[in-house]
């Protein structure tokens, strides 16, 4: 089936990584895509020159991260009070998860976990990174794209956000996001909860970075379905279980429009619910090096 120039969808299935690679181009913005199995990356313009994203580049990030932490404790063990390591082997394992393209705008997970030596106990980290790949260094929040009044009335629906609506704080009053948060209140949630539920899907943080951290799900008639991250409240339950989500129905705005129906059909992007189709692209890599061989003979 030919597409009609206004969609403006270019795909390909050959690229320099291989036939498997997806490409399209997001227009207006002059954004073009790239999903294969060892990267996803984007350009602004044409595919040509270095990216403007890349999660082989962000991996690549990490990598070097981490080979710096372990040589600067290295150098540490060299001096002259050297650190009593009980176990002297670190290790890192990072994965990047793409949840949503829509239009320009791509959000990706990434989780990671690991060891360093000479700490008291593991770390893990999960989070979503929004970004706006029409423009540099943007990263958009909820309400940059979607009108208050509907946000917040979307979230007034949510049963598990209704756990945490202290009567006494006003939730049902809010009119804006700010309201509502400040009317949340996660003490009296886990006071009101029964004894045999767990404590970590309620102790959560309703901070100022909410909204900030969202993927597209998928679309309902005229409405798109957002996914909302809310971080742990404590480091252990970030550890054991890591974030909520919060699942919303948004009128699609029209600026949106027409980027989310080709997400939807799997023309350009695409949205969580149909992601399998791209692979889904999903990239970990794992690292591990022992403290003591990096010392200087």
């Amino acid at each position: 089936m030919r597409l009609p120039l206004a969609v403006a969808v270019l795909l390909a299935y050959a690229s320099a990584e291989g036939a498997d690679a997806r490409r399209w181009t997001v227009e207006p913005e002059r954004v073009t895509f790239e999903v294969s199995a060892s990267d996803a990356r984007a350009w602004r313009g044409p595919a040509t020159g270095e990216p403007v994203f890349s999660v082989a580049a962000l991996l690549a990030g990490r990598k070097k991260a981490f080979d710096d932490d372990a040589q600067e404790q290295a150098r540490e063990l060299e001096g002259p009070d050297p650190p009593q390591y009980g176990v002297s082997i670190s290790d890192e394992s990072v994965t990047y998860e793409v949840l949503s393209i829509v239009g320009p705008l791509l959000s990706y997970r990434e989780t990671s976990g690991g060891y360093t030596a000479g700490t008291a106990h593991p770390t893990g980290h999960q989070s979503v990174e929004v970004r706006d790949l029409s423009r540099a260094e943007a990263s958009p929040r909820l309400l940059d794209l979607f009108p208050e009044k509907q946000v917040v009335a979307a979230l007034k629906t949510d049963r598990w956000l209704r756990k945490f609506a202290n009567p006494e704080r006003g939730f049902e009053r809010a009119t804006t996001v700010v309201q509502l948060l400040a009317a949340l209140d996660t003490s009296w949630a886990l006071e009101n909860t029964s004894a045999e539920e767990p404590d970590c899907p309620l102790d959560v943080s309703f901070g100022e970075g909410f909204g900030s951290e969202f993927y597209f799900h998928h679309v309902e008639k005229d409405r798109v379905a957002v996914r909302i991250l809310v971080p742990s409240g404590s480091e252990w339950c970030n550890r054991i279980q890591g974030p909520q989500e919060v699942g919303v129905l948004l009128p699609i705005p029209d600026a949106l429009r027409a980027h989310v129906g080709r997400a939807q059909r799997g023309e350009a992007g695409f949205l969580a619910a149909n992601r399998k189709a791209f692979g889904p692209p999903t990239y970990q890599e794992s690292w591990e090096v022992d403290i003591q061989t990096l010392r200087k003979r």
